[in-house]
């Protein structure tokens, strides 16, 4: 799609801020079968410290699909070019499917994959051959695990692997760990240090991530994942986090924790009565930066309990960390945005605006989450819309993004017939950005879809390629930024409750402010888990409280936030304590004028 403008649509301004920028486009390979992943943000491409690209895609070999394997190609940063004509093939079972992979400082591969008894997983004989041998995930288990997502440690000892098992319309998921085994310098085989597999949850929707630390001298490991509340999109955000390398874990923690709505509603104000009205999609990504504090991004979509809907055609990406315990918006399209009522369809289970990955520059500290997104000027002759790959880029750990730079840029144009669409689609992207002779590249995979929608369900088959992007982070814009204030995950405003029952927060929370670092004013956000008498003070770095406290009196039970004038002090560190009956938590923020 072609801009150069930012785009309005109602009174809403999209993600969508785009220029010519210098991107490098490679193609990979091929493929008839169009659903590269089931949820967003898999792992299908990575790259390693000698500058080498590697990724994965699943092939249907004709239009039947009926042939199917996971295939492998290296991108050679010295030639410009990959090793291998089309790629080769991972795997030597009958069929397969749903690739995602990880490599190793050394640049040897590690695929996950679907086959027709169990989850799978390769080695790679000698790094970047495209030679591997395979296994199923679990050979002492009778699980028939799906969906696999894989991350590897610090020091390349042990892959972390999540997977789902299906059952009753439900998924179980599970974590298990895989150790490498080398003769010499050859990959040959696993150790598997979990057989059978540990149980984590059960869910509605096989959408979860995993990852490492890749920090040495921590061993920190992630699960993250979608939290049922009910069948369908009723869905939190909540993860596991584990110290000691994947021996235990945490408590489950739950990060969006929606309000639930007021179902007796005696009000009649439906509005007020769903409360929270966004739920989290199917699409997770999650990365521990180089100071181990963990990353997510998520998508959600609007979720209207009470009248039992979703808007198809709304989007929202969010970013979460784990220091800073704040949900911050990366773009958004509310539910208005198709009021020409452009697209006839979208897919099961699709959004306008879906399939987040996350990237960290271990250089800069700088965060870019790639993503997919449709527009209204591009669909195909039965009304599908057609997308392009784009990303946002935030400088301070996630907390503001700027607006989104299209990286493909195509224009797939409108009633477009089978073989002719342009619709880019299956965005995943490195974990790391790749630095060449002191130049910064984001590596980004995604299929070309020459006729937009899924054939399995909707289109028809067409083949397709899988396509590689070098984008230099020189050309990835710092600003305009997205307005950081909108959209707000929960319903609540300044000094707003929602409801006093008791059982809407289950803890006592006192989260960062917002902006931070901030000039004058800034907001604090706690939650309450019931009534208390509540006393919220500022400290100086002397500990001397700064004039009277910020509130002081009983408080409901629910979420809340106040803002905090500071117009009158001098830059600099100061604390805020919230004190709610024997409870008491500090946070620091800084003042910058």
């Amino acid at each position: 799609m072609k801009r150069t403008s930012l785009l309005f649509v109602s009174s809403l301004i999209l993600c969508s801020f785009s220029f010519a920028q210098p991107v490098a486009i490679y193609t990979a390979g091929n493929t008839w079968y169009d659903q590269q992943y089931i949820a967003g943000g898999a792992r299908l491409i990575d790259n390693d410290p000698s500058g080498w690209v590697q990724l994965g895609w699943t092939k249907g070999f004709d239009a039947s699909n009926a042939t199917r394997h996971v295939i492998y190609n290296a991108w050679n940063p010295g030639t410009q070019e990959f090793l291998l004509i089309e790629g080769s093939q991972i795997d030597s079972w009958a069929r397969t499917a749903s690739v995602t992979l990880v490599t190793d400082h050394e640049g040897r591969c590690f695929p996950v994959f679907n086959t027709t008894e169990t989850a799978g997983i390769a080695i790679e004989f000698l790094p970047r051959t495209g030679v591997f041998t395979g296994y199923y995930l679990s050979d002492a288990s009778e699980l028939q695990l799906i969906n696999p997502r894989v991350a590897v440690d610090s020091e390349n000892w042990i892959l972390h692997i999540a997977a789902a098992e299906y059952g009753g319309n439900r998924f179980a998921l599970y974590y298990l760990r895989a150790a490498p085994l080398y003769d010499e310098t050859f990959g040959i085989a696993f150790e598997f240090l979990d057989d059978p597999p540990r149980f984590i949850d059960s869910l509605t929707v096989p959408a979860y991530d995993i990852t490492a630390s890749q920090n040495t001298e921590s061993s920190s490991v992630a699960i993250a994942w979608t939290k049922p509340r009910n069948p369908g999109w009723d869905n939190d955000l909540v993860y596991l986090l584990s110290e000691d390398g994947g021996d235990s874990f945490s408590e489950e923690i739950n990060i969006t924790r929606f309000i639930e709505p007021d179902w007796e509603c005696l009000s009649g104000d439906t509005a007020a009565c769903n409360r929270d009205t966004f739920r989290v999609h199917a699409d997770i990504s999650t990365l521990f930066d180089a100071e181990d504090n963990l990353h997510a991004v998520f998508s959600t979509t609007n979720f209207y309990a009470l009248q039992n809907r979703i808007a198809r055609y709304a989007g929202q990406l969010w970013h979460w960390s784990e220091r800073d315990s704040i949900v911050t918006p990366i773009c958004a399209v509310g539910e208005d945005y198709a009021t020409e009522h452009w697209a006839q369809d979208i897919g099961d289970y699709e959004l306008i605006l879906q399939d987040p990955c996350l990237t960290l520059d271990r250089t800069t500290g700088d965060l870019f989450c790639t993503y997919s997104f449709c527009d209204t000027n591009q669909w195909s002759e039965i009304g599908i819309p057609q997308g392009d790959i784009w990303v946002s880029r935030s400088t301070d750990s996630g907390l503001t993004w700027s607006l989104g730079m299209n990286i493909t840029n195509t224009d797939g144009g409108q009633n477009t017939p089978a073989g002719q669409c342009q619709d880019e689609s299956y965005p995943s992207a490195a974990r790391f950005i790749r630095y060449i002779e002191g130049e910064g590249y984001l590596d980004v995979s995604y299929m070309l879809d020459l006729d937009a929608g899924n054939s399995i369900m909707q289109d028809i088959a067409t083949l397709n390629p899988i396509r590689f992007a070098q984008v230099s982070v020189n050309s990835i814009p710092t600003e305009p930024l997205w307005d950081p204030a909108w959209p707000r995950l929960h319903a609540d405003t300044t000094e707003t409750i929602f409801g006093n029952d008791e059982s809407i927060i289950s803890l006592f929370s006192l989260y960062q402010n917002y902006p931070n670092p901030f000039n004058s004013t800034t907001t604090i956000r706690y939650d309450l888990s019931q009534t208390s008498s509540v006393t919220l003070t500022v400290f100086n770095l002397n500990g001397q409280k700064i004039a009277q406290p910020l509130l002081n009196r009983h408080v409901s039970a629910g979420i809340h936030s106040m803002e905090f004038d500071a117009s009158r002090l001098s830059s600099g560190i100061y604390f805020y304590r919230l004190e709610a009956g024997n409870q008491v938590q500090t946070r620091k923020m800084m003042l910058l004028k």
